[in-house]
């Protein structure tokens, strides 16, 4: 059983929310106020007229595809998507995009608006409340091993051409100018 965006914007009028339809490509965009994520769009859009629903957060981590870690990111994604019920995440490398999609086929039945309901507040809660953070905090780690890597990468060069002693030097040397600033400094 189909169904339409006339019945999409009626579940959203329902909820007093404020939508957009655009009819040339069978969806309807509207956005929430999220903690974790910046511009929370959600996009509703129609497949095989009407018969396939799908609620999508489009470009959810701007810099992922170019992230020097992308690798780990994306199999990040796939163990979370292997962890949660309805959602998946889906990376287009060519649109350089990553996006949160819960995928709904309505072949068997019409779309009730209890079903709509859950299938967009289980959209928000799941990416703002409980991968959002993880996935924040997982890109922000592989930022910073990654500068570990290099710092111990150009320790082991120092050590094998500077003369016995200068790498203790060095370490007091920081220390020092780590209690009176940052290393943003030198």
């Amino acid at each position: 059983m189909a169904t339409t965006l006339r019945q999409i914007a009626k579940f959203l009028d329902n909820r007093r929310w404020q939508y957009m339809v655009d009819e040339d490509n069978f969806r309807v965009l509207t956005s929430v106020e999220a903690n974790h994520v910046e511009q929370f769009v959600i996009v509703i859009q129609l497949h095989e007229d009407g018969k396939f629903l799908q609620f999508y957060v489009p470009r959810l981590l701007g810099d992922a595809p170019k992230h020097q870690h992308q690798e780990s990111i994306c199999h990040k994604l796939l163990a979370l998507s292997g962890n949660t019920k309805m959602l998946q995440w889906e990376s287009d490398l060519i649109n350089e995009e990553v996006r949160a999609a819960i995928k709904f086929p309505l072949e068997a039945a019409p779309l009730n608006e209890k079903q709509f309901n859950h299938c967009l507040s289980s959209l928000i809660n799941m990416v703002n409340q409980g991968l959002m953070p993880q996935i924040k905090a997982m890109m922000a780690s592989s930022l910073n091993s990654g500068e570990r890597e290099l710092g111990e990468q150009i320790l082991l060069m120092l050590q094998e051409i500077a003369p016995e002693g200068v790498l203790e030097l060095l370490e007091s040397a920081l220390t020092a100018h780590q209690s009176q600033g940052s290393l943003a400094s030198i």
